[in-house]
């Protein structure tokens, strides 16, 4: 159902050892979307879409940026 769609995310803060962040998503749906991430610190912006009856896959981004 469009209107009952959810998304798991994480984000691991790896600054002190590795000099970024690791963004981790995964959709429990089948639903098109497109979904933006946004280094807060840079501005830099990445999307990831996913198209109608796609099942779900693992968003994995490195972010290297530590503030």
């Amino acid at each position: 159902d469009p209107g009952n769609w959810e998304m798991l995310v994480k984000v691991l803060d790896g600054c002190e050892n590795y000099g970024g962040f690791l963004f981790i998503g995964a959709a429990t749906t089948n639903v098109e979307y497109t979904l933006t991430i946004t280094d807060t610190d840079t501005g830099e912006t990445w999307q990831e879409f996913n198209p109608l009856g796609t099942p779900s896959r693992a968003l994995v981004r490195w972010l290297p940026a530590c503030p």
